[in-house]
């Protein structure tokens, strides 16, 4: 697969993920609980691509946080 499509399918996954709670607050619910459980996998933090989608998730969540203030 190339970058691009690598990003395309975790942004997809990430607006399923937003698609699936109709309120933005279990919306941050959810990007918290995705966090956490990629937190206990210390193995994959440590990859290239680790770090990108933990910072993607990380992006959206911050900006779902400030949009639901």
């Amino acid at each position: 697969m190339t970058d691009s499509t690598v990003s395309t399918r975790l942004e997809a996954a990430l607006d399923g993920l937003e698609a699936a709670y109709l309120e933005p607050q279990q919306r941050l619910v959810a990007y918290d609980a995705v966090l956490r459980r990629f937190r206990r996998l210390r193995h994959s933090q440590q990859t290239p691509f680790g770090r990108f989608v933990r910072a993607r998730i990380e992006i959206r969540r911050d900006k779902l946080a400030v949009q639901a203030t």
